[in-house]
């Protein structure tokens, strides 16, 4: 991880596409090392990463109200939290300067229950931090060809 980070640390200033990301645990949550994970894979791919596994007192409504961001992910490590993060995915997508923010969810919930695409009205699921900035880049150019 160390590693990574000096990698992410050395191009994020200066080598981002464009592409913007808001990435928190969800609500309640504790649960964060799969977040920086994640954080630091999508600084690699050149994403530009907002949040992360200290914000977890940060409000992705508020976040998503005042700037734009291509995709916000939740990490969601037990299904306890689910009903507070379907609030939450509704209340950003109603809230989001982006009116076709993309929600992902990820964490160790989802590798056991695929089901809560639909619960909590996610766009995508990613099991696999490592996987997430190539799955969600797949996802928006597939969004961009439909519309």
């Amino acid at each position: 991880l160390r590693e990574l980070s000096q990698h992410c640390g050395q191009s994020t200033a200066r080598q981002t596409d464009g592409r913007r990301l808001l990435l928190l645990p969800a609500p309640r949550e504790q649960h964060t090392l799969g977040l920086l994970m994640a954080a630091e894979f999508f600084c690699r791919a050149g994403w530009e990463v907002s949040g992360g596994p200290l914000e977890t007192g940060h409000d992705p409504v508020k976040s998503t109200a005042r700037e734009w961001f291509d995709v916000v992910g939740f990490s969601l490590a037990a299904t306890m939290h689910l009903e507070a993060l379907t609030q939450t995915v509704a209340a950003v997508r109603r809230a989001s300067r982006n009116p076709h923010v993309t929600i992902v969810v990820g964490g160790p919930a989802v590798a056991h229950h695929p089901a809560l695409l639909a619960a909590v009205q996610a766009d995508l699921l990613v099991s696999d931090a490592a996987q997430a900035p190539d799955q969600v880049a797949r996802f928006l150019a597939e969004r961009r060809h439909v519309n």
